[in-house]
């Protein structure tokens, strides 16, 4: 039990890493359009993207040790002897090692180009966590079939549209929104971020939902399975969640946004306070949707750990690549 619980926890916080890289990524190059506001926000998503990978690679150490520990069968603790063999003579390790070497290019571009904040910088930086997702993905369930299957590859964008849809939401609320709303008179960098980040996140929303309507297509066999499963139950549980951020989403774009575009122009007189204002209310909004984006992440790392009945009917059965050999 206490494995499973580690496990969750680091799963979670892997993916919840993994979204704040693609969120940095998408920030730098889609919510700030100039350079001049790239620079204001720089030292923030600096250190945001070092925290993030700091978690990342404790989430991936700790991931690769519990994966060691089931295919050769053996509480984590005895696992250490293993990691060799699961590195060099299984489809994971070689995912893992994929891992590794996109981890290292992040923490070569944000050591060798911090001063230089720039397009080319940020899109690197997402490119990274793009193919993270996909080395995610293929050593879920969903890569069973091979790597390049169109089951796999909806499931990338499932997770990948995820990752951006709450890992920008993140790295605004947390860093850009309040660097910008540090000069009290109002900015229209302030409404030009609020709207593009909304676009986005509609965007990101629709093909969450797509792509995971798909994969429930394929993970169950039958509608019951949702209340009847395991993994139904689970899947229920995280779109509930989902659809609570979405709704917050739908309040922002429709009722938030637009209050924030009326605030900052400059010849239209305002009667809000500063902690009354639109923006910082948005800004609380945002902090809200982060931690319930979290707990998306958890829902998502507990339904990772289910075994799908389209798996488990005999007539669908199909060998997994990903065990160690014996």
């Amino acid at each position: 039990m206490l494995d499973q619980l580690v496990s969750v926890g680091f799963t979670a916080l892997d993916r919840f890493s993994v979204a704040i890289v693609i969120g940095v990524g998408a920030g730098g190059c889609w919510l700030l359009a100039r350079d001049g506001d790239r620079k204001f926000t720089a030292t923030g998503i600096s250190r945001l993207l070092g925290v993030s990978l700091l978690f990342l690679a404790l989430s991936s150490v700790v991931i690769l040790i519990l994966r060691t520990a089931v295919m050769a069968d053996v509480p984590p603790l005895e696992a250490w002897p293993y990691i060799t063999k699961v590195l060099t003579h299984s489809d994971f390790g070689v995912l893992w090692i994929l891992r590794m070497l996109a981890f290292c290019g992040l923490i070569i571009i944000l050591t060798g180009t911090r001063h230089q904040p720039t397009v080319l910088r940020f899109t690197f930086v997402g490119v990274c966590g793009v193919f993270i997702t996909f080395l995610i993905s293929s050593s879920s369930h969903a890569a069973g079939d091979g790597l390049f299957t169109l089951a796999n590859l909806v499931n990338w964008l499932h997770i990948t549209a995820g990752c951006l849809w709450g890992g920008t939401v993140a790295v605004y609320a947390t860093t850009v929104l309040p660097r910008l709303l540090m000069d009290t008179t109002p900015q229209a960098c302030v409404a030009e971020t609020a709207l593009r980040l909304s676009n986005l996140a509609g965007i990101a929303l629709l093909v969450v939902l797509i792509t995971g309507i798909l994969n429930a297509w394929r993970q169950l066999t039958m509608l019951s399975d949702l209340w009847t499963s395991t993994y139904g139950l689970v899947l229920s549980g995280k779109v509930a969640v989902v659809a609570v951020m979405a709704a917050i989403g739908a309040l922002n774009r429709f009722y938030i946004v637009p209050a924030v575009v009326t605030w900052v122009r400059p010849a239209l007189p305002t009667s809000h306070g500063h902690h009354a204002s639109p923006p910082h209310l948005f800004l609380k909004i945002l902090r809200i949707d982060t931690m319930i984006f979290a707990l998306i992440m958890v829902c998502a790392s507990l339904l990772s750990m289910q075994e799908p009945p389209y798996h488990e009917d005999p007539s669908h059965h199909t060998q997994h690549s990903h065990d160690m050999p014996g």
